[in-house]
């Protein structure tokens, strides 16, 4: 074993049989060239989704675990193809019996606590590893499906957004992990899935999957993390509004966090947090295209400019009053209001006035904003306005620390000057927000400019 590799199948290429017995063969190969392979694993496509409607529409299980179960079970026997052991169809049909049993519970409950959905939206995991390790065996090739928490992955009992315990997960899965590497055999570890130090299932969050996958990276000193998706890498615009984008070929890891909490690709926030300053590289690439993709390391590489990227179905939440101005920690209190009603901020701005604040949020959660800033004590919010039907486009390169990048992107953005609301910089990005109807043009003309970057 020369070196150790980390791969990751998400859910958009895990869609049928014939997908996991074509990611064996990848796998197969990786092996037979002395590569110590990991498989992290996601549910197949559209389960995680079931599963969370099962939780919202209890009295509808039987309907969706009868999708699951025969999504899984065709999988399996197509994976197989005849050559599998008897083990894995025993595992299978423990773990859908176990979750007959919790899903009859919550259809009798009608509710569900945070510890019992974590426990619940596991189960795509756990049956996606099944699958994807009888795949392997049916192939020749020595394996063992694990579940995150089995692999060493323990974390906090912050259910449905679970944080990593570094130092006792890095002991737990080297000391998992490696024996297996060294025995020959592929570990396949369930993504998204950790436990806590009494055994509870935990879950990493949406996404949790490549997060998974580059935890492990960390513990086991991989060479590289894999990340293979039905597209070739990150593409430099949103495919919504640019045709035939190119692939991005090199991010740095501040560059690849920017695009990670804009949603890009659907990574976790913390993807690449666990990377920084480790020397391990990722590759996100398609199995087409093992050796192509993006590559993102802590050192990145030109263009200058890499992606342009939209962000829909926005609103803005202006809060107003005169009291503010010189008020210390007016900011905090919103920002501390907006946390504990659940809401995120995608941006702030503020100007020097201080007699106003503007934050940009989703548009779901613009109206709980709303009321718990009318909510603020001491009575220095005088007004809180919405507006709805707002986009933002956002750039992405290191290179807007440039002035002249900086002032030529701006100027690109300034379609129509009354349909511009504001613009904020971040430290490798700068975010344009406009009316919806005018963010299409703004991105495709953004896009000319990280071309002409390039």
């Amino acid at each position: 074993m020369e070196k150790i590799v980390i791969t990751k199948f998400g859910g958009s290429i895990l869609s049928n049989e014939s997908e996991y017995s074509r990611i064996a063969d990848h796998i197969k190969n990786l092996t037979e060239q002395g590569v110590g392979t990991v498989v992290v694993v996601s549910a197949m496509k559209n389960v995680t989704n079931s599963l969370i409607k099962l939780i919202s529409h209890p009295v509808q299980y039987r309907a969706i675990l009868s999708w699951i179960k025969e999504k899984y079970e065709f999988a399996l026997k197509g994976a197989c193809n005849g050559g599998c052991k008897e083990e894995f169809f025993e595992a299978f049909k423990e773990l859908v019996t176990e979750l007959e049993r919790v899903a009859w519970a919550i259809g009798v409950l009608g509710e569900v606590s945070p510890k019992v959905k974590d426990y619940i939206l596991s189960f795509g995991e756990r049956l996606s590893s099944i699958v994807m390790c009888a795949a392997l065996s049916s192939k020749g090739v020595p394996c063992e499906f694990l579940s995150g928490f089995d692999a060493g992955i323990v974390t906090d009992d912050n259910f449905g957004e679970a944080r990593p315990i570094h130092e006792i997960s890095s002991r737990l899965s080297r000391a998992k992990i490696l024996p297996l590497l060294r025995a020959g055999k592929v570990p396949v570890v369930t993504g998204f899935i950790g436990g806590t130090l009494d055994g509870a299932i935990t879950t990493l969050g949406r996404g949790g999957s490549d997060y998974t996958a580059t935890l492990l990276a960390r513990y086991l000193g991989a060479e590289e993390v894999r990340l293979y998706t039905n597209v070739p890498g990150i593409l430099a615009a949103d495919p919504r509004f640019v045709d035939n984008a190119r692939i991005v070929s090199k991010l740095s890891f501040k560059e690849a966090m920017e695009l990670a909490y804009l949603g890009a690709k659907k990574f976790h926030p913390r993807t690449f947090e666990p990377l920084l300053g480790t020397g391990i590289r990722v590759r996100v690439t398609s199995i087409n295209e093992p050796n192509g993709g993006t590559v993102i390391d802590d050192v990145g590489g030109p263009p200058p400019l890499k992606a342009v990227v939209a962000l829909t179905d926005l609103a803005l939440v202006s809060v107003e009053g005169a009291s503010m101005v010189g008020r210390l920690g007016t900011a905090a209190e919103i920002m501390r209001a907006a946390s504990a009603s659940g809401v995120n901020i995608v941006g702030i701005a503020q100007p020097v006035s201080e007699v106003s604040i503007t934050l940009v949020v989703r548009d779901q959660d613009a109206d709980n904003l709303v009321s718990a800033l009318k909510g603020l004590r001491d009575g220095f919010v005088r007004n809180v306005n919405v507006k709805r039907d707002v986009s933002a486009a956002v750039v992405v390169g290191e290179g807007l620390r440039n002035m002249g990048i900086l002032r030529d992107v701006l100027s690109r953005a300034i379609i129509d000057r009354a349909k511009l609301m504001l613009w904020y910089v971040g430290d490798s990005s700068i975010t344009l927000v406009a009316e919806s109807d005018v963010i299409g043009e703004i991105v495709r003309s953004l896009y000319e400019e990280v071309i002409g970057n390039g």
